[in-house]
């Protein structure tokens, strides 16, 4: 996934442009939706570039 995709990945509606492949068949909002959710629940979520492929990390605060 290109860097400038990834600065975009949590906005709502984003699909990653259809001419490099794969499937596009989403509605673009699975990850904004992920971020809501985790961010809901008091914690963050982002994603990187890794070889090969894309990390998400998420981290949820815990209760003591």
């Amino acid at each position: 996934m290109p860097n400038d995709a990834v600065n975009h990945l949590f906005e709502p509606f984003y699909r990653v442009d259809e001419t490099r492949g794969g499937d596009n068949s989403g509605s673009g909002l699975g990850m904004a939706i992920a971020r809501a959710a985790v961010e809901g629940h008091g914690g963050t979520i982002a994603a990187r570039n890794v070889v090969p492929g894309l990390e998400i990390t998420i981290f949820l605060p815990v209760e003591s």
